[in-house]
């Protein structure tokens, strides 16, 4: 399946990475991915995913209320770890957290390049 390639191919080239899913905006993941090395101190993954709905949700209604557009990436940076969620469409995201510290700059480049490839798929 290209979502599990496509999550893969990320994760190995973002340091720290703690995981990457391709989810609806309702929150429920298409397919998910670890990197088997664990990164130590890390939350919980997939909570953090799920608890993060309601803000993509909130955020996505303000910019469309306040006519600034459809929301195409939000970042938000913790004590902890740096997440990333990119639109692959309206309705669905490429979300990731990586370790704080790590290039994020380099994981949203990635990151980019995979809602291209992923976009298709929903097509």
């Amino acid at each position: 399946m290209v979502f599990a390639e496509v999550l893969h191919d990320v994760t190995s080239k973002i340091e720290g990475c703690i995981g990457i899913v391709v989810m609806g905006m309702d929150g429920i993941p298409i397919e998910r991915y670890q990197p088997a090395k664990a990164v130590e101190g890390a939350p919980n993954f997939d909570m953090l995913a799920t608890e993060c709905t309601s803000l993509l949700r909130t955020t996505r209604q303000a910019s469309e209320e306040v006519s600034a557009g459809a929301l195409r990436e939000l970042i938000f940076m913790t004590e902890k770890v740096v997440v990333l969620i990119v639109a692959i469409t309206s309705e669905y995201v490429l979300f990731a957290a990586v370790q704080s510290g790590t290039n994020y700059g380099k994981a949203r480049f990635y990151m980019k390049r995979a809602a291209i490839v992923l976009e298709k798929e929903f097509l």
